[in-house]
């Protein structure tokens, strides 16, 4: 639910802004009037009623749950300062995008000590690794999970990409 309202809080501030309105109740009034407004009421939540907003249940949101499936997890080798600015600025980086592209999935790198949740409930999902080091850790981790595992150089590259245009 975050989301979704960060989402349409700037969206209206984009809007107020371009037409020169301020974001208060007035501004907010004006610019849903085209939108039909007949159901819409705007309250004024100032500093003193913030303590008062609080999630109705206080339990973490299972993230893994609204992944979009299968994933793609890609394993950090740990070699190198900075690691995923390098990966990311790389040709490497567009054959994995592709690849979660051509299955129909999602990419995330993983970090192993947060992100075991995404792993333990995605098996229909790919772990990808690097180098010797990740090919340890994704064997390891498909004797307790059942994940597909695939290497880096198992990935075919795309003919044409963004990098190659």
């Amino acid at each position: 639910m975050i989301a979704s309202a960060d989402l349409v809080t700037r969206f209206v501030d984009e809007i107020l802004a371009l037409r020169r309105l301020k974001l208060d109740g007035n501004g907010i009034e004006e610019l849903l009037e085209e939108y039909g407004n007949e159901r819409v009421y705007l309250y004024y939540i100032g500093q003193s009623d913030l303590i008062d907003i609080v999630p109705a249940l206080d339990e973490p949101i299972p993230i893994y749950k609204y992944l979009h499936q299968p994933s793609v997890f890609l394993l950090s080798e740990g070699i190198i300062k900075r690691e995923k600015l390098w990966f990311e600025k790389s040709a490497v980086y567009d054959k994995v995008l592709n690849f979660a592209s051509e299955i129909g999935g999602g990419f995330k790198r993983v970090d192993l000590e947060k992100d075991y949740t995404y792993i333990m409930h995605n098996s229909d999902s790919y772990l990808i690794y690097q180098g010797d080091k990740g090919h340890k850790e994704a064997e390891y981790i498909k004797k307790l999970y059942p994940i597909k595992i695939v290497g880096l150089d198992e990935i075919k590259p795309r003919a044409i990409n963004s990098r190659n245009l």
